[in-house]
């Protein structure tokens, strides 16, 4: 019914057709989710690891505290105690450092949600706006702006819950079992595209939909899936860069996969009422 290189070649003819459009918008949406998407956790403990290490060795340990960010030092507060106890600085170091230790979990536990809420309902619903603007870039249709018409037309906080409890499903899948959940994952694989093509359908009729889509298919979208990991390598290597060219041509393959799939699941409903 479809093949890799079939795929591959839609792609291919759709970047020809729209280089600058596929481009920009994949770098918008890849650039938020560089950001605010589930794995910056790592870049995070990472700068927080070289920043400690420069630290240490550019600081000796006896000397650190006269480079230490003294949020409480130059308040007015500071100063009234400073008036009121004179000489005795134990006290007003020890007032200093319980402050210190309070506001550093606050800011660090706000900076946490903000960019969980980011994630959620920023770049979540985006991830739908992505997938249909591949869609109807192959109706001759390309409209970068597409890639926001979930915060256009008001679906994308629905949007955001449906994709959230479906990363849930298979998260607690793979909890049982790796195997069943990585079966769940291609399950579930077409339905930020069924929603793109109609987010007013519930979470249990895109995933009804998405089994439908990849009933007898799974393992050939998992082949689908690693045949680009060449590529993959390839672009980390020149720094990422590639990846400017690479995420624009995967998508356009993904969709081709969708569209693909669609219309020979239409085709086979259309059979069938024919010969009933």
């Amino acid at each position: 019914m479809w093949s890799i290189k079939f795929l591959k070649n839609n792609a291919k003819e759709f970047l020809r057709r729209y280089p600058k459009d596929a481009i920009i918008v994949c770098l918008i949406f890849f650039l938020l989710s560089s950001i605010f998407g589930d794995d910056t956790s790592y870049t995070n403990i990472s700068v927080d690891i070289k920043d400690s290490y420069i630290y240490e060795e550019e600081y000796p340990l006896d000397n650190q505290k006269e480079f230490q960010i003294d949020i409480f030092e130059n308040s007015k507060l500071s100063k009234f105690l400073k008036t009121f106890l004179g000489d005795n600085v134990v006290l007003l170091n020890k007032l200093n450092n319980s402050l210190t230790l309070l506001v550093e979990p606050m800011i660090f536990a706000g900076m946490s949600l903000f960019f969980m809420l980011m994630s959620l309902f920023v770049v979540r619903p985006m991830s739908v706006g992505l997938k249909r603007y591949f869609i109807k870039g192959y109706q001759y249709d390309s409209n970068i702006s597409y890639l926001i018409s979930p915060f256009k037309d008001g679906t994308w906080s629905r949007l955001a819950i449906k994709l959230l409890i479906k990363d849930i499903y298979i998260f607690l899948w793979t909890l049982l079992l790796i195997v069943p959940g990585i079966i769940k994952f291609h399950e579930y694989y077409f339905v930020p595209y069924v929603l793109a093509d109609d987010p007013d359908l519930s979470l249990k009729e895109a995933i009804a939909m998405s089994r439908e889509l990849s009933q007898d298919d799974k393992f050939n979208i998992f082949l689908l899936n690693i045949s680009f990991i060449g590529w993959i390598i390839l672009s980390s290597i020149l720094l990422n860069l590639g990846f400017v060219l690479l995420n624009p041509y995967m998508e356009a393959t993904r969709a081709s996969l969708y569209i693909v799939k669609k219309k020979f699941l239409a085709e086979k409903y259309a059979n069938s009422v024919s010969y009933s």
